[in-house]
Formats: C-alpha cells, structure tokens, sequence
C-alpha cells in the first residue's frame, strides 16, 4: 500500500493534512499524477474542487479558468459548491474525465 504523485516544475502542491487515515493535500496549479493503492482515503483540495480517491489513480491538472480531472484507474469522487452555495457531488469512473469551469463553477463528464 503505498501513496505517490509526480508533478511537473509549474506545480504548487502543499500538506495540508497528514494524519495517516486521511491525508489531505492542496493543489493550486499545475498537473499532478496522483497514486493511491492504499484502502486508506486521500483527499486533494484543488481551488474549489474538494476531490477523494482511494485504490486509484488519477491526474489533476489546473489551467487558466479550468480544472481537469481524469480517472485513470478506479473511481474518483468530486465535491464542490456552485455559485449559489449548492453543494454538487459527481463520481467519475476509469477513462472518464471532469471538466470544471472556475467562472461558471461549472463542470462536466467527459468520457
């Protein structure tokens, strides 16, 4: 059971949490490969976006006005609040990606 992420230069990744049942990690730009195969939850704050992997990987990657969240392995939860304060949970599976606009507080599956 192990934790990892590769990141590239342009990168800002932070600690937020390290308690060893739930690590909380805080991205606010870049692209982040992230690898859980422990059954413990890892959970990575990216701007608005409050994103929960367990058994999986994804990659996360922040742009201009955009997140985008892609499942590589396994399933992802995705949690945010739109512009009414409305809280929106989304899962997204294996090949699946998310795309959120970060005007609109928007997003969308796209397989």
């Amino acid at each position: 059971e192990s934790l990892q992420f590769d990141l590239n230069e342009e990168t800002k990744l932070s600690f937020l949490q390290t308690l060893p049942e739930h690590i909380v990690l805080g991205q606010e730009g870049g692209r982040v490969t992230y690898k859980n195969s422990s059954d413990s939850s890892l959970s990575v704050r990216v701007l608005p976006l409050l994103i929960v992997m367990k058994q999986s990987e994804m990659i996360v990657t922040v742009d201009v006005g955009t997140i985008r969240v892609t499942a590589q392995v396994g399933s992802v939860q995705i949690a945010f609040n739109d512009t009414e304060n409305v809280v929106s949970k989304i899962e997204i599976e294996t090949g699946q990606e998310y795309v959120f606009d970060l005007n609109s507080r928007t997003g969308e599956i796209v397989e």
